[in-house]
């Protein structure tokens, strides 16, 4: 194989990894900050002197009170966060893996680099679904650590403020989102 031939799958194979590196940081960042904000309500709204102080209000805000602890607690057992929380930094963990094993190649031949996207599947069967819009981002973040302003356009894709304050709950549609340059070029 052409050495420009094994450059292109070496620097898909970073973009690949650094890409999973990123998202499950974001992932795992995520809902270690969701279990820590249940973890709060619950200790706040469930300690002595909050219910001593609650107590002493309307009937309806002692029993909101109660229900939002009752409503984050039952979420945090629904969702698992600390489960999740767990895999992500996994998952990121074996990707650092890879990329370690990878970079430690003078010039990794074109079998490790087979070996290194075997690696990858088994390690993706071990993945949860990923959320669509997360990983554009992800994508531009490793996208906007690599090239300049003048290439960048060619390859970054922009979403909405909306989007990417909800990508981590909402799993977006980016089926049609398109690069700048190629939203320039069609308008």
């Amino acid at each position: 194989m052409e050495t420009a031939e094994v450059d292109r799958k070496l620097h898909e194979l970073n973009f690949y990894i650094q890409r999973n590196v990123r998202y499950n940081l974001r992932r795992a960042a995520f809902f270690q900050r969701w279990s820590r904000f249940t973890a709060f309500v619950g200790v706040f709204l469930g300690s002595a002197s909050a219910v001593t102080f609650i107590s002493t209000l309307p009937t309806y805000v002692s029993v909101a009170c109660g229900m939002t602890v009752a409503f984050f607690s039952a979420l945090e057992l629904i969702v698992g966060t600390g489960q999740r929380f767990a895999l992500h930094c996994d998952l990121r963990k074996r990707y650092l893996e890879l990329d370690e094993r990878l970079q430690s190649e003078s010039r990794p031949s074109e079998k490790v680099i087979r070996e290194t996207w075997s690696a990858i599947r088994r390690i993706e069967a071990d993945e949860p679904p990923h959320m669509d819009a997360l990983e554009l981002m992800v994508r531009n973040d490793v996208l906007s650590s690599i090239y300049d302003q003048e290439d960048l356009v060619d390859h970054y894709i922009p979403l909405p403020w909306w989007v990417r304050a909800t990508a981590q709950w909402i799993n977006w549609d980016t089926s049609q989102a398109a690069p700048i340059k190629a939203q320039t070029a069609t308008a």
